[in-house]
């Protein structure tokens, strides 16, 4: 179904499963993840994205309410609200920028100095 949409869609690209080193590469050079998972703990791709200031769109998935208590992500419910939130942010990279940043702020927060 994912192959089938790459070759139609043009600005769509279906990457399958690569290594973890592809998909850190993959995300710096992104600015938003969109997570469709149905279910999902954790995901380390949220991790991977927020180290490199990449704003997480998810469908489903919201580890302990930390995307929308954080405020550094989103999770739409549905996929016309999915579509709303990544059009929005494609129409706003001030909004990219400052949720992008804000999970390495909180990791400097939390950290402790040495």
């Amino acid at each position: 179904m994912l192959q089938k949409a790459a070759d139609h869609i043009p600005n769509f690209h279906y990457l399958g499963e690569i290594p973890n080193s592809e998909v850190n590469k993959q995300l710096s050079q992104s600015h938003i993840l969109v997570n469709t998972s149905q279910y999902e703990g954790f995901s380390n791709t949220f991790v991977q994205a927020w180290m490199r200031k990449v704003v997480v769109v998810s469908l489903n998935s919201n580890p302990d309410g930390l995307l929308t208590d954080k405020e550094i992500g989103f999770v739409s419910g549905n996929p016309d609200e999915l579509e709303k939130t990544i059009g929005d942010l494609v129409d706003n990279r001030d909004t990219i920028e400052k949720i992008g940043k804000r999970p390495l702020i909180m990791r400097k927060q939390i950290t402790p100095m040495h």
